[in-house]
Formats: C-alpha cells, sequence, structure tokens
C-alpha cells in the first residue's frame, strides 16, 4: 500500500511540476500572458516538458553530485515559476475567472491528464500471471519485472518501452554512450531522441539518484550475441520512478485532444463527451501505459498544429515540432506535411519572415542539434528508416503490404485468426487499431467527415491529416499496425471530427447514445483483458 500510494503521489507531484514550471515560462511573453483557459493550458505542459528537460542537461552538465544538483535547480526553478505565477495571475487565467467559460474546460481537462496518468499508473499494480515462456523478439529481458508485465499487459508489445528508461539511467550513471552501446539488440541511442529521458533525469536525481557506472559494463546474452546488460538497472522501485513522469508526460495528450476538440468548434456536451471516450480508449490508455513516447510525441504535433492554424507565432510551431521529433522521430513526416501547409499558405505573402522561414530555421536548428550530438559527436547512426522500409521487394509486393498496412491501421487484422476473429484478438484490435482510439461506433462518422473535408478542399485536412498518415503507413516494407507508430495525433483528428459531424447535424440524442454504448464498450475490453492478465 505505502508502494501504491507513494507511485501515485510522485505522479500527480509531476503533473504539478510540470504545469508550474510551464505557466511561468509561458507568461514571461506579452502573448502569453494573454492566453487563458485550455489554451493557456496546453503551452503551458508543452513548456513544461522544455523546462524540465533544459534542467535535466544542466543536471548530468554540472560536474556536482546530480543529487545536489538536481535539489538546487529544481528549487530555484520552482520559486521562479510561484512568483511568476502569483505575479502575472495564471491561477486565475487557468481555472479562475479571468479564464472565463474556458476556466472550467481547462479544469476538466487538467484533471482529466492526471487520471490518465494515475490509472494506468494503478494497473501496473495488479497481479498479473505471467507466461511460463517469454519468446524473443518482443521479450529481450526476461524477467517479471513492471516494465516486463507492461509488456505482456499490452500483448508482447517490443522491449521499446524500456528505452527511455536506459537512456535516463546512462545519463544518471555516467556510462558514455558512444562505448557501451546499442542501449538495446538493434536499437541504437541515434534512433532514439531522449527527450523524455531528460526530462525524467531531475525528478530521478533529487530522490536517490544511481550510484555511478564504475569498471566494465557486464554483458548477457541475447540471440546468440552478448549486449550491455541493462537488465540489470530494471528493478520495480527505479522503474516506477521513471514510469510515473512517463506516464505524465504521454498523458499529456488527452490535453492536445481538448484543445482541439475546442478548436473545432464543439459545445460543452460534445467536447465532454470526446474526453470521456478517450480516456475509456482501450488504445489511448495502452499508448499512454507504455513509455514510448509517441503520445508526447502526438502531444506536441497537435499543439503546433493549433499553433498554425491559429496563426500564432510559426516558430512556436516549428519548436513544438522539435519538441515532438526530440521525443519520437516519427514526427518528422508532420516537420514536411506542415512546412508545404505554410508554403501554400503563405505564398502570396511578399514577407516570408511571417510564415515559413521561422518555421523552418527552428525546425533546422532542432534537427541539427539532435544529429550533431548523436552523430558527429557521438558517431552513432542511425539505421531506424532501413528498420523499417526495403527496397529490395518487388512491386506486388511493396503494394500489397501497404494495402494490408492501411486496414491495419484501423483494424489490425494481422493480429486475428484466419477465420473468425477470436475475443482475445477483438481486444488485441482495439489497444493496436484507430477502431480502438476513435471507437468502432463513432469511426463511420469520423469516415464520412473525413470524405467531406475531402470533397471541400480542406488543405488543412489534406495536408496536415492525411499526407503524414500517408507518409508513416508507407514507409513500412513489412506487414506492421502503423496506429501504433506514429498516428496517435491522427486518432485524435478523428475522434474530433466525428463528433463535429454530429454536432453540425443537431444529432445530439444519437451521439450520446453511440458515445455512451461505445464508453460501454471500452470498459468491456478493458475488464476482458484485465480478467485474462490475472487469471490467465
Amino acid at each position: 500500500m505505502v508502494e501504491l500510494l507513494g507511485a501515485l503521489g510522485w505522479t500527480a507531484a509531476t503533473a504539478v511540476l510540470v504545469l508550474l514550471l510551464g505557466g511561468a515560462v509561458v507568461s514571461c511573453s506579452t502573448v502569453g500572458r494573454a492566453l487563458k483557459g485550455v489554451e493557456l493550458l496546453a503551452y503551458s505542459i508543452g513548456f513544461g516538458v522544455l523546462a524540465l528537460a533544459v534542467l535535466g542537461v544542466g543536471v548530468v552538465s554540472i560536474t556536482f553530485d546530480y543529487h545536489r544538483n538536481a535539489t538546487i535547480l529544481l528549487a530555484l526553478a520552482t520559486l521562479f515559476a510561484a512568483a511568476q505565477w502569483y505575479r502575472t495571475g495564471v491561477l486565475a487565467r487557468l481555472f479562475g475567472r479571468q479564464g472565463g467559460e474556458d476556466s472550467f474546460r481547462a479544469r476538466l481537462a487538467a484533471a482529466g491528464w492526471v487520471l490518465m496518468a494515475v490509472i494506468p499508473m494503478l494497473m501496473t499494480f495488479a497481479p498479473v500471471k505471467m507466461p511460463a515462456e517469454l519468446p524473443d523478439g518482443p521479450y529481450v529481458i526476461k524477467n517479471a519485472h513492471v516494465h516486463v508485465k507492461v509488456q505482456v499487459m499490452l500483448g508482447d508489445f517490443p522491449a521499446d518501452n524500456y528505452i527511455p528508461f536506459v537512456a535516463a539511467q546512462y545519463l544518471l550513471r555516467d556510462i558514455p554512450f558512444s562505448e557501451v552501446r546499442p542501449l538495446m539488440p538493434g536499437q541504437e541511442l541515434a534512433n532514439r531522441p531522449i527527450l523524455m529521458s531528460l526530462a525524467a533525469i531531475p525528478l530521478l536525481a533529487v530522490l536517490d539518484p544511481p550510484p555511478r557506472h564504475e569498471g566494465e559494463m557486464p554483458t548477457f546474452r541475447y540471440v546468440g550475441k552478448q549486449w550491455p546488460d541493462v537488465g540489470r538497472f530494471g528493478d520495480d522501485r527505479s522503474f516506477r520512478r521513471f514510469l510515473a513522469v512517463s506516464l505524465v508526460l504521454n498523458a499529456t495528450l488527452l490535453v492536445g485532444a481538448a484543445l482541439l476538440l475546442q478548436h473545432v468548434g464543439l459545445r460543452r456536451g460534445y467536447w465532454t463527451a470526446g474526453l470521456l471516450v478517450f480516456m475509456s480508449s482501450p488504445y489511448f490508455i495502452g499508448q499512454t501505459l507504455f513509455s514510448w513516447p509517441k503520445s508526447l510525441a502526438a502531444f506536441f504535433v497537435l499543439l503546433s498544429a493549433y499553433t498554425l492554424i491559429a496563426r500564432h507565432r510559426t516558430w512556436v510551431a516549428g519548436l513544438m515540432l522539435v519538441l515532438a521529433y526530440w521525443a519520437h522521430p516519427y514526427a518528422l513526416v508532420f516537420m514536411v506535411a506542415f512546412a508545404v501547409f505554410l508554403l501554400i499558405r503563405e505564398r502570396n505573402d511578399p514577407d516570408p519572415r511571417r510564415g515559413l522561414l521561422p518555421f523552418a530555421l527552428v525546425c533546422g536548428v532542432g534537427l541539427v542539434l539532435w544529429w550533431a550530438w548523436a552523430t558527429w559527436y557521438l558517431q552513432i547512426s542511425s539505421d531506424l528508416v532501413e528498420q523499417n522500409l526495403s527496397v529490395s521487394a518487388g512491386l506486388a509486393r511493396h503494394l500489397y503490404v501497404r494495402a494490408i498496412n492501411v486496414i491495419n491501421t484501423f483494424v489490425p487484422i494481422i493480429y486475428s485468426s484466419s477465420t473468425w476473429p477470436s475475443a482475445a484478438g477483438l481486444v488485441q484490435a482495439a489497444v493496436l487499431g484507430l477502431v480502438g482510439g476513435v471507437g468502432v461506433l463513432l469511426l463511420p462518422q469520423a469516415l464520412f467527415a473525413a470524405i467531406q473535408c475531402v470533397r471541400d478542399r480542406s488543405s488543412e485536412f489534406i495536408i496536415l491529416v492525411m499526407l503524414p498518415s500517408a507518409l508513416l503507413i508507407g514507409v513500412f516494407s513489412a506487414l506492421a499496425v502503423p496506429a501504433v507508430h506514429g498516428l496517435q495525433a491522427i486518432a485524435v483528428v478523428l475522434l474530433a471530427i466525428s463528433l463535429r459531424w454530429m454536432q453540425v447535424r443537431n444529432m445530439s440524442r444519437w451521439m450520446w447514445s453511440l458515445v455512451g454504448a461505445q464508453i460501454f464498450l471500452n470498459i468491456v475490453v478493458l475488464v476482458y483483458r484485465g480478467h485474462a492478465l490475472v487469471h490467465g
């Protein structure tokens, strides 16, 4: 019980710190002091994650004891943030009277954000019955620790949830990335930017940082080769502390969803319905629980898209996409799509400094910083694209694989039986596909709305949504489930336009019937999976 309460308390404290730091940073500008409600909440969280990452760099860059570094830096940052909140009235604009109608939505979105982090943490304390044998492939590390249990809970997911934790341990233990490599079998550091790891550093160091590594790194044998024994870092106590941070960061996608649902003009009832569907979705819960930072990247993608559509400063949109890339490299395709959107929208603007140029400069600097450190300084090259894109297969094979992957994006049939899918297969489809993210009862409306957007020649939808979706689905030369490999933000967009489609047609009763039924189905799926995990 003490461990459970401690984990929940640390999760909530992390969320408060992110919001506190970010709100202070945002309120440093005149534009930031004009924000309120959900918009202020979203930007505060975005800049709060950035602030934590910067503090993380500071902790491991100052050659003193890391615990002392973290304590001093966090204390100074917290004092500054508290003073800034008081001086600029952040609390009143966020949750109080100055926020007006938006304050209600901000309070609900903030509560939902914390719940989206707390509920998955509670799930990790379930007495999961571990399989008798953990096969090679998904299970690089074979034990019953929390990070492996999470892989089992999501249906034999790969060990990617362990990579950000290992990167944080390398930094805290002073293990040289260039000498002790790869981080995991087949996963070099250059494949995985480390925003989540950096953001976790101050919080891990202020508690009880691990001892610095000395001597040779032990190895373990896997698939016939010797690899750095990073499994020794992942005891439950250490990983849960990291998990609390990763849950808070991945749960930020709910705030991104709240901002988008508000931006498309949903009334309070429709907006609330969208959040309830999101919070009960097996897909979004799974993407939050699994500590690969794809939902964090999706949050920044949505925040960048909103910045462009709302015609805020384009350098801010570029910065948000840089943070998305530093969370996960799939954001690179959104950079391309958003640049195309700006190029078309601002083609008649005689002054490029207002549009594409600031966006491109910020994106370029962000990419160069990562590539210079990982590829030039550490001399570690990335092979992430080569792992997924093959040019050796014939044209027919390429077309076949991509056609199947389009279907897998919505309903992952490769996880079903060859005849009728089993109940377990349907549950796994809800965890992996857009059918679980949007909801099987809301997906048809989302597709109708998408078709309407194409007919209306909506440049926002075609360039900002369809183009990156096509690029992400098209990159895989083997059978895959693209919905979990970069389409998290797209799932939110489809949920938003499905509700907007019903609101425009005054289908309020029908909407609540569908939403109620969808939430019930989501809960049934979660209970079924939980029962299967506990009882085998």
